[in-house]
Order: C-alpha cells, then structure tokens, then sequence
C-alpha cells in the first residue's frame, strides 16, 4: 500500500517515526550549516582515529546531539560581551529552521531552554549574574516565525534529575 501525506504524519501511522526522522535530519542539517557560517558552531579537535568521519589533523564539527525530537544547538560564543547577540541569532536561526519545515519551536517554560556553560576564570559568577535571584530571557523574531522569548535557566531536570544549579555569593 502507498502512505500519503500532504502535512506531517498521524501519530502511530507506521512510517510516522520514519517521515519525521528524514524531515528533522534535513532541519538539523540546515541549521548546524547556519550556525556554521556565523561562526557559532563548536568544533572539536581530532581525537580518534578510529571513527571513520573524523581525519586525524583535522577538527571535528560538534553534532546536534538529539533524542527523539529534542535537540541541542550548542553555539561558542568569541567572549562575554557577544553572548547575549549570540544567544538570539542562534534562537532565530533555529525558529527559522523549523519554520521552514512547517514546525516551531515550543517556547513554553520548561519545554525550551537555555543553559550557558562558562569556562574560565570567574566563571561560576558569571553563570550567576545570568541566573541566580531574576529571570533573564533572549528573545528573537523573523518573518518567517512568531516572535520567541526564551529563558537562561541555571539548571534543567533530566529524566527527573537536576544538573547544578546556581549558589548566591
């Protein structure tokens, strides 16, 4: 038999799972190209030689690490004062992404978030200063998506877990 669609699947159609991993593979894909090219995107040196798409010598470009349809765009920042810019384009660029493809992304509390990982010195009251005792949100818009305000968070449940959190000094 011939499934058809012309919008998105049906929960528990057999090829439901199939459709939407193609689709969200062709938004992840261009969405890493974007952060990419505004020179967001980690990359990560060559530490094995093993794995048959990493070259020694060469560095490797950080995948969107994913689990059913939640993601993760990790984005580098060149320094502090950028953050925040960096933040929002990478937001937009993401809500476009999506919107693309005829999704959005779920800006509702606790479905997305930002976590920001400083590394350095002063790193941890930097990471305050974002997150402990206010709420600090990015917001972005486009044409292409409706306007997103999402907030930094100090800390994020997993699997009914938390990471750390922030500690006031």
């Amino acid at each position: 038999s011939i499934a058809c669609t012309q919008k998105g699947t049906r929960p528990g159609h057999p090829y439901a799972d199939v459709v939407f991993a193609f689709a969200f593979h062709r938004i992840l894909k261009t969405l890493a190209t974007k952060l990419e090219n505004l020179e967001l995107r980690p990359k990560l040196p060559t530490v094995d030689p093993a794995e048959p798409l990493i070259v020694l010598g060469q560095v490797t470009k950080m995948p969107l690490p994913t689990f059913f349809d939640d993601f993760i765009a990790q984005i580098l920042a060149k320094n502090p004062t950028t953050l925040l810019k960096d933040l929002g384009r990478a937001l937009a660029l993401t809500a476009e992404s999506l919107a693309n493809s005829g999704m959005q992304v779920n800006d509702k509390p606790g479905k997305t978030e930002i976590l920001v990982d400083f590394n350095g010195v002063g790193e941890k009251h930097a990471a305050d200063l974002l997150t402990c005792g206010h709420i600090t949100t990015i917001h972005a818009s486009g044409p292409t998506f409706k306007a997103l305000d999402v907030q930094i968070v100090g800390q994020y449940r997993h699997l009914g877990s938390y990471n750390a959190g922030c500690q006031q000094h």
